[in-house]
């Protein structure tokens, strides 16, 4: 009776340890597991930082870039506004002529007497 009563003990105890061993076994796998994740966040880690820094470089890119396309947007219509000034210039006026733009002058006739006209009357 105790030999049945030892062989009842020693089934209970291998599958014990049969249960013991798989549950290790899970364990080691999960480990694993949990390794092959750490890496990988270590690696998108590392990434994100590369990524982190290309995109303060391109901001500093984009700024310099913005920059001289202000610069340049300034530089033509300031060009553009010679190109004006020019030509009106062209047009045979001195400088200290006050003829045209709706400068009349004095007619030979005239004493220098101002006549003022009336503007109509505002409703």
């Amino acid at each position: 009776m105790e030999n049945l009563s030892l062989t009842k003990e020693k089934e209970k105890l291998e599958v014990e340890l049969s249960l013991v061993r798989i549950e290790l076994q899970r364990e080691a796998e999960l480990a694993k597991e949990s390794v092959g994740l750490i890496k990988e966040k270590l690696i998108l880690a590392k990434q994100a930082e590369e990524l982190r820094h290309e995109v303060v470089a391109e901001k500093k890119v984009s700024a310099d870039l913005q920059a001289k396309l202000d610069h340049q947007n300034k530089n033509i219509k300031m060009l553009t506004g010679t190109n004006q000034l020019n030509k009106i210039l062209s047009t045979g006026r001195m400088e200290s002529s006050h003829m045209g733009l709706g400068y009349t002058g004095r007619q030979n006739g005239n004493t220098g007497k101002t006549n003022f006209v009336s503007g109509g009357h505002a409703h």
